[in-house]
């Protein structure tokens, strides 16, 4: 059930990706090369992006196991669940700040300085790296995906 479940969110929610992450993917340094090359180049930047989503996963998948050990799996389910419907129902000039933490700058100010040191180069490295990077964009998709590796590991 686990995974029909993580299959019709990838499916459903690749509308909204296409949406929010399309824009960034144009945006990617693009040398000219043949077809074949720029395929090769979208994959080592989705490579570097899903490198980025696994190893979240590992790390709430790891959390999720230890609770449950410990017994506390029932309240920890609880609290992603109300943490959710929080995100949800407040206005989003309180789950902005509270959540993200967007103004002042603070750590995507960090994110957008490397983010444009790697836009200027046109090589594989930094392909990947602009990937890896872009996994840490704020996304509900990806909070819901981990909320639900957490509670169910």
């Amino acid at each position: 059930m686990e995974l029909w479940t993580g299959f019709m969110l990838g499916l459903m929610g690749s509308f909204h990706c296409a949406g929010m992450c399309g824009p960034l993917v144009l945006t990617l340094p693009a040398r000219p090369t043949s077809a074949g090359m720029r395929f090769v180049e979208a994959g080592i930047y989705h490579a570097g992006k899903s490198l980025t989503y696994g190893g979240m996963g590992v790390v709430v998948g790891l959390v999720g196991a230890s609770v449950r050990v410990a017994g506390y799996q029932q309240a920890l389910s609880v609290a992603v669940g109300t943490v959710m419907l929080v995100a949800v129902l407040l206005p989003r000039r309180f789950t902005e700040k509270m959540f993200f933490g967007y103004q002042g700058g603070g750590r995507y100010a960090v994110w957008s300085r490397w983010f444009s040191r790697l836009l200027g180069h046109a090589s594989l490295w930094s392909l990947a790296g602009l990937g890896m990077l872009t996994g840490f964009l704020p996304c509900g998709l990806v909070y819901v995906a981990l909320g639900g590796a957490m509670v169910s590991s």
